[in-house]
């Protein structure tokens, strides 16, 4: 257990001690009223009340309420918080829910995977975007502006040192100089299979 939850659960079985229920090492944690193990149905019902009055609060808020919440709802969340918070640690989560195959568990490690790298493309999209905008802000052969002050301060992080060199040396020669319509406006200047050549006139 966390020490959060062990903490919950040292107030809980103060509580049993203090109704009369037995506490002991043979004894159930979560009892029904007569101090005998709780039945699956009791559990859900439980569970059911406390995610409809959940969602009432949530509604309450302007928030979306929640989904139709299970027992097994639960222990899912459960798994999909503890891969994370225990560095994706598939044996030592297998042990905490009791799974003697993997599968279960790799299914929603496999799932939580697919979720975390969404925003891959995202970011790659971002990267082309920040490209082209470099692009345009690059400074035209004969322009008093330095080219290494428009590049040290337009494409901090997307480019290297030796992608800056390489950038200086084209705008140099005119191949990347921006000076003519001909010219295809590229996305990574420092790449030699992405240029293009032109016609000599």
């Amino acid at each position: 257990m966390t020490p959060d939850l062990a903490e919950v659960v040292a107030c809980h079985i103060e509580r049993l001690r203090a109704l009369g229920l037995p506490t002991g090492p043979d004894a159930y944690l979560v009892p029904n009223l007569k101090g005998g193990r709780m039945s699956y149905g009791r559990v859900e019902q439980i569970v059911r009340d406390a995610a409809a009055l959940a969602s009432e609060r949530l509604l309450a808020r302007g928030m979306a309420p929640l989904p139709h919440v299970t027992p097994h709802t639960l222990r899912r969340t459960y798994i999909s918080i503890a891969l994370p918070a225990y560095d994706w640690d598939v044996k030592y989560v297998m042990d905490q829910v009791g799974h003697e195959d993997s599968k279960v568990t790799l299914d929603i490690y496999a799932q939580m995977q697919k979720r975390a790298k969404r925003d891959h493309g995202a970011k790659f999209d971002k990267l082309v975007r920040d490209a082209r905008e470099l692009l345009q802000e690059r400074p035209k052969v004969g322009s008093e502006e330095p080219i290494g002050t428009a590049m040290g301060t337009a494409w901090p992080k997307l480019a290297s040192r030796r992608g800056v060199r390489a950038t200086r040396s084209r705008a140099k020669t005119g191949r990347f100089a921006g000076d003519s319509a001909m010219e295809p406006a590229g996305i990574e200047p420092a790449t030699s299979c992405l240029q293009s050549r032109r016609s000599p006139s």
